[in-house]
């Protein structure tokens, strides 16, 4: 009896703890799911895959928004805690890009900072018509959906984004911030599909703007119109 107790005390433990795991990063703070991976390639409205192992978000489509049906405020104030992964994530793939041709560049001493965050939504209403249209219109892309979702894929629209300016800069053993070259941006702009660049006021600080690092998305949106399509 004693070890039924035991062992249903530790049951009990760990799926709390996994609970707390997952309420963790910009989630926990603004109610977005944490991109794996900053990005200037989501947006609201994209019929999109979701992934768990390894984390990544696959667009399927991106229907056909007007410009003047997008609103934009003004986003959450991420504090350090929040954005403590990404920024983890971010330096230590830049780490690896710069590793050889820098002394320094551990992913310890890539600094990594968040600016200006930003929430864009459409209406659901605009959202809805707007992926129903584009299922309706375009035969081949009902027939994907159709064939993935009988193989139990579930697919999810975006509904909002949060975006936000991600600057990074990488400093020496004494803390004086180093000129990256030009050619390395290049090779961290084209592996992660990212525009970063240097800052105007400074040769030392690499800035993407406006770059996607948390998403709504809605669930049943797709399914729905499949069903009453």
């Amino acid at each position: 009896m004693k070890k039924k107790f035991i062992l249903g005390f530790l049951i009990l433990t760990l799926i709390g703890c996994a609970s707390r795991k997952i309420n963790t990063g910009i989630r926990a703070y603004t109610g977005f799911t944490e991109l794996p991976f900053p990005s200037n390639n989501y947006a609201s409205g994209q019929i999109v895959e979701i992934f768990s192992f390894p984390a990544k978000v696959e667009i399927t489509h991106q229907p056909s928004i007007n410009w003047d049906q997008i609103s934009t405020s003004v986003g959450w104030n991420i504090s350090n805690t929040a954005t403590n992964k990404i920024k983890l994530t971010l330096a230590a793939e830049i780490s690896n890009i710069l590793k050889g041709e820098y002394n320094h560049a551990s992913a310890e001493n890539i600094k990594v900072e968040f600016t200006n965050t930003k929430n864009t939504t459409v209406q659901k209403s605009v959202i809805f018509a707007a992926v129903s249209k584009a299922i309706s219109n375009n035969p081949n892309l009902k027939k994907q959906i159709e064939l993935y979702m009988e193989s139990g894929t579930r697919f999810d629209v975006i509904t909002q984004t949060l975006s936000a300016n991600v600057s990074f800069s990488l400093v020496d053993s004494d803390s004086n911030t180093i000129d990256i070259d030009s050619e390395l941006i290049e090779k961290i702009n084209s592996q992660f599909d990212i525009d970063f660049e240097k800052t105007s006021n400074s040769n030392t600080v690499i800035t993407g703007s406006n770059l996607v690092v948390g998403i709504h998305t809605d669930p049943k949106l797709v399914k729905l119109i499949m069903e009453n399509d």
